[in-house]
């Protein structure tokens, strides 16, 4: 049986191939960003730590996917949702007197992944919707590399999401992890050798079973 982690990264991975906006439905945001990094580390995708653009609500800021602190290399001011949308539908614009691009290469030259988390009462506002539907016209229109995608992770259920970008946004579900993958996370914290004792095993059997 093939585990709910491989499952979600390869979802995860098609719609990055495919898709402008993805939605995952889940609160372990770490578990994203593990998953998102063996995705990078795919030699066939041709991305990058630097590739993923992540917003940091808390900071205000965009931040260094593999680090979380600010990225003072793009700006090392305060930037909002808004002028961050902005600049993904029309990168020659920059963000802070800086461009996210470094140079002047076509947009399309770039493989970006905005990634942002929590976020989806602030993306889905009056004033964001239309540059989110923007984005997915220019996309639609082989505007941007097919590996520039939005990614939005949020516990907030999935009717909640407005109608009006809905349909445009793809959507992955988080399965729970298999009976297999909840040993092998029970025998990384107690150790192999706790499975050989007969009424240890019978209660880790019971646990995982529940």
């Amino acid at each position: 049986m093939k585990k709910s982690y491989d499952i979600l990264r390869d979802q995860l991975l098609d719609c990055i191939l495919s898709c402008p906006i993805v939605y995952v439905n889940h609160h372990h945001y770490s578990l994203i960003d593990k998953v998102l990094m063996d995705i990078i580390s795919l030699p066939n995708t041709k991305l990058q730590n630097d590739c993923v653009i992540e917003f940091d609500k808390g900071q205000g800021a965009i931040v260094r996917f593999d680090t979380k602190q600010i990225d003072s290399e793009i700006t090392k001011q305060p930037v909002s949702i808004k002028e961050l949308l902005k600049y993904v539908v029309d990168p020659s614009l920059k963000i802070k007197n800086k461009s996210l691009n470094g140079d002047d290469r076509p947009w399309n030259y770039h493989k970006r992944i905005f990634l942002f988390k929590n976020l989806s009462s602030d993306l889905f506002g009056e004033n964001e919707i239309p540059l989110l539907q923007t984005f997915v016209s220019k996309y639609e229109s082989d505007e941007y590399d097919p590996l520039t995608t939005i990614i939005i992770v949020s516990p907030d259920p999935i009717q909640y999401l407005p109608i009006t970008i809905k349909n445009h946004i793809s959507i992955v579900e988080v399965l729970p992890p298999t009976a297999e993958e909840i040993e092998e996370c029970i025998e990384e914290k107690i150790g192999l050798e706790s499975f050989t004792n007969p009424r240890l095993k019978r209660d880790i059997d019971e646990m995982v079973r529940t």
